[in-house]
């Protein structure tokens, strides 16, 4: 499937093909679009792409899918020097964790 193929990518160090099979991907999951903003984050330069995929992500999200993609969101907020925003998503995601643990 495309996933597999776009980690295939990702393996070799392949990001823009990777990137180009995550993008052709119809009604992504959580999953994939939170390593397509991984992806466009971290290798590829892409801030606002990764912020839309993030953003996708946590509007399909249920629990701790919730929790770990408001931490990818913090990230790029970081890496886009938006720290007030990073600071919210990331109080969010330990408010959840926090949660969890009672």
């Amino acid at each position: 499937d495309d996933e597999a193929l776009a980690d295939e990518y990702i393996e070799r160090s392949e990001w823009s093909q990777a990137a180009t099979i995550f993008a052709r991907i119809i009604n992504p999951n959580v999953r994939v679009l939170n390593k397509y903003g991984c992806l466009l984050r971290e290798h590829l330069n892409n801030l606002s792409g990764a912020l839309e995929c993030h953003q996708q992500a946590l509007l399909k999200a249920t629990d701790r899918e919730q929790a770990e993609t408001l931490i990818y969101l913090g990230l790029v907020h970081k890496s886009m020097k938006q720290h007030a925003e990073a600071f919210d998503v990331y109080s969010r995601a330990l408010q959840w964790f926090e949660n969890e643990t009672k």
